[in-house]
């Protein structure tokens, strides 16, 4: 559920440890909403935040488009949505949001600006690879922005983030609608320990918490208060 629900209040009743864990750790560039309809996910979030997001552009070729918001300094949210002009294409990954029945967190960015490095220690894991991924789109007002990303194969699914290097091009956070902070990001996984030492190995300094089943846990400190999202 994308609001405070039984277990989110289960996780605030312990947020002051866990936030002190996450002031720790660096924060994502930025983590995906995913939710079928993209109309209905800008609603959802600017209902529950009171920050209307902004239209980014479609990705050519991968069947989404989205919508941002900023949450600070070089992170933001992207409500990630199926491209009705791109239906004809089916994915994984388009199919997993079409599935979807509500705003749910799929996975998150770390950036770096030495994307050639990480591929090369992404190699050097057993059972790890990965593929750098050069993208575009455009924005409405004509403008492009490029990046590449590195999507990581793991036995690890969503849970393994991927990195971006924005190239030059200027971090979406700057330009998207303002009034949210990230206030806590974790990544939830039962073989946690595990997943903490890839991301050292990797040097992703992201919180891992124990849990039954993977998944995401954020807070946003919003003009309507704390929200919270869960994947």
């Amino acid at each position: 559920m994308p609001n405070i629900s039984r277990r989110s209040l289960l996780a605030t009743a312990a947020l002051t440890p866990l936030a002190a864990q996450a002031r720790k750790a660096v924060h994502p560039d930025h983590f995906q909403l995913g939710i079928p309809d993209l109309d209905e996910g800008i609603k959802i979030v600017r209902d529950l935040t009171g920050v209307e997001p902004v239209f980014g552009g479609a990705h050519p070729g991968y069947g989404t488009r989205n919508a941002l918001i900023s949450l600070g300094k070089a992170c933001y949210l992207e409500i990630l949505a199926l491209d009705p002009a791109q239906s004809d294409l089916k994915t994984p990954r388009t199919e997993r949001i079409r599935a979807l029945s509500g705003p749910t967190i799929l996975t998150f960015a770390m950036q770096t600006s030495e994307i050639e490095h990480k591929l090369e220690l992404v190699q050097e894991i057993p059972g790890f690879s990965g593929k750098l991924d050069p993208r575009s789109r455009k924005k409405p007002d004509g403008s492009s922005v490029e990046w590449t990303n590195l999507p990581i194969d793991s036995p690890f699914g969503p849970q393994m983030p991927f990195f971006i290097d924005w190239k030059g091009s200027p971090h979406p956070s700057a330009t998207a609608p303002a009034g949210c902070l990230l206030s806590l990001f974790q990544v939830l996984h039962p073989e946690a320990g595990r997943l903490r030492d890839v991301y050292a190995k990797l040097g992703i300094d992201i919180a891992v918490t124990d849990a039954p089943v993977p998944g995401f846990l954020a807070y946003l400190a919003t003009p309507n208060g704390m929200v919270s999202f869960q994947g």
